[in-house]
């Protein structure tokens, strides 16, 4: 038997148990907050053929609470350690 894994970001609201409608995402270095530019890492996204292009932060969340890029479902990528911040469409997080 082989354990099927997910290599896509679902961003749940934890008080409402659905998805984490428009949210954003950000990245940075480890233990440091990743909403200030300054510790802000390269993010890039992983199309289903296997392009790789570099994105911005924050990155948005679609309305089913996953990382959309061009209208498909993306994985995202970064180099090394990393922490990560996702905030709500209002900003909580």
């Amino acid at each position: 038997m082989a354990i099927i894994n997910s290599v896509f970001l679902y961003a749940p609201d934890p008080n409402k148990g659905r998805p984490l409608f428009n949210g954003q995402i950000f990245v940075g270095e480890p233990d440091l907050d990743p909403e200030v530019p300054a510790n802000q890492k390269q993010l890039a996204v992983v199309e289903e053929n296997g392009t790789t292009t570099p994105v911005g932060q924050p990155f948005q969340l679609s309305a089913g609470g996953v990382p959309v890029y061009n209208g498909s479902t993306v994985r995202l990528d970064v180099d090394g350690n990393y922490s990560i911040k996702i905030l709500s469409s209002t900003g909580a997080q």
